[in-house]
């Protein structure tokens, strides 16, 4: 009878489990049928992956339908979830496994596998640590954000996951912190930048920044040191310069500190100076600064058409090129253009000679007429003075020089010397001298204001 009764039971039982495993095999297959009809709408879904869509969805349940489909093309392996108990029972550890799933309340059978899987066992299942588990992570980085997060309440999951990351756990989750994390910096910045926010807490962030990325966090943050870094062509190297300028000049702005900087003419001209570098080709510079020596001639020199100069005047062959396209454009608008005398190249002996005969005009105001010896443009082939002539029936350009300097960046060359900043190049004004420099430099010089000098010392030079 009690055989009976047994086996009576056991078939009950065997009846119960079947109905109860095909119940869920149908509801299963009836969910897997109308997340297929959602999720294959979407841009990027691949037939091929609807196992590997459904399974995620199944460990990320509140995961938008398009992040499922991203993430799992992204990670482009199979994914696998677990939802039976012989999944449990197939583990190593299927004791531990076992123990843990009656133990912790809300666990899944796939938690369950996966905290073993990462050796997570030993831990509490609750809230934060399910927000960890299914992430692509390693245990040990679990376990950090895990403690991370009960320790600091406040700290949410994404910034715990970048804090993690960067290897900053052991910092305190504080608004100041948080400003900075999820910018692309590395750890060893953000931890130099949080540091120098608490020290500085008026700065602005991207101050901050720039301040670490630049090396000058020991400077004292004065008013001058702020407007000076966000100052255009601000180069820290020369943060002594400006400063020291600073003190001696304080009702200069700061854009003007750093371009009489940069042009290097706080100092004297004529001192401090140095061979002109040639590797830079033609943004090489030659100014009161920088010399050529006095056997130097360029070695791709021509002769200008007579159309352009009736004295048989020579230029650097890519600059003559350049030239003989904006005269043949100026012609177009009724501009006839001509080089002055044969002032294009000119040799150092050549300019010697100039030099003396003007010194003679202007005594020791000649330095700020022409230049000395080894110190002008004009031997370097890249440098013209030319005279520009209106044509019959012109009345658009009436003055000589407007056209060029309107024009002149569209083939590569600029006034070189402009009223207003003599102080900055240390000649007065010359209309009529043009310096070729390609036309990406000329068009930028032409749009910031700037002197050929300072764009060297910032995008030549670098220092």
């Amino acid at each position: 009878m009690v055989k009976k009764t047994f086996k009576y039971t056991l078939l009950v039982i065997c009846v119960v489990i079947t109905v109860f495993f095909s119940y869920n095999k149908i509801k299963e297959k009836n969910e897997l049928k109308h997340f297929i009809s959602e999720i294959s709408l979407l841009e990027g879904y691949s037939e091929e992956k609807n196992e590997d869509y459904f399974n995620y969805y199944k460990i990320h349940s509140s995961y938008e339908m398009d992040r499922i489909v991203v993430e799992v093309n992204e990670n482009n392996e199979k994914v696998f979830y677990y939802d039976s108990f012989i999944d449990l029972i197939k583990q190593p550890n299927r004791i531990e496994c076992i123990k843990y799933f009656f133990k912790n309340k809300g666990v899944s059978i796939n938690d369950v596998i996966v905290l073993s899987k990462k050796q997570l066992l030993d831990m509490t299942y609750d809230d934060i640590l399910a927000e960890y588990l299914h992430l692509d992570m390693g245990g040990p980085t679990i376990r950090e954000c895990v403690d991370y997060s009960k320790k600091n309440a406040k700290a949410k999951i994404e910034d715990v996951i970048v804090l993690s990351k960067k290897q900053l756990l052991d910092m305190i989750y504080d608004d100041v912190l948080v400003e900075y994390l999820h910018l692309e910096i590395d750890g060893p910045t953000i931890r130099k930048c949080v540091d120098y926010s608490k020290k500085y807490n008026e700065i602005e962030t991207n101050d901050v920044i720039y301040i670490i990325n630049t090396g000058l966090e020991d400077v004292e943050p004065s008013k001058q040191f702020l407007d000076l870094i966000n100052t255009d062509f601000f180069m820290p190297t020369r943060l002594e310069r400006y400063l020291k300028l600073y003190e001696k000049n304080n009702n200069y702005t700061s854009r003007q500190i750093v371009e009489i900087v940069n042009c290097d003419a706080d100092q004297e001209f004529y001192t401090n100076v140095g061979l002109s570098d040639l590797s830079k080709g033609f943004l090489v510079i030659n100014n009161k600064f920088n010399y050529l020596s006095s056997d130097y001639v360029p070695a791709n020199l021509v002769v200008v058409d007579k159309k352009y100069s009736s004295y048989g005047a020579r230029m650097e062959k890519n600059a003559y090129d350049a030239f003989v396209e904006m005269c043949e454009a100026a012609r177009e608008n009724l501009l006839e253009i001509k080089v002055i005398g044969d002032n294009g190249y000119r040799s150092y002996s050549y300019q010697k000679e100039v030099y003396r005969y003007y010194k003679g005009l202007y005594g020791k105001a000649v330095d700020t007429r022409v230049a000395r010896p080894g110190y002008s443009e004009h031997q370097t082939g890249l440098s013209v003075d030319i005279r520009v002539s209106p044509l019959k029936g012109n009345n658009t350009y009436t003055k000589m020089y407007d056209w060029t300097k309107e024009h002149c960046w569209e083939y590569g060359f600029i006034c070189r010397y402009q009223a207003g900043k003599e102080h900055l190049t240390g000649f007065y004004k010359e209309d009529w001298h043009y310096r070729y420099v390609g036309k990406e430099v000329a068009l930028f010089i032409k749009e910031h204001d700037i002197t050929f000098d300072e764009y060297y010392t910032y995008f030549v030079k670098g220092y």
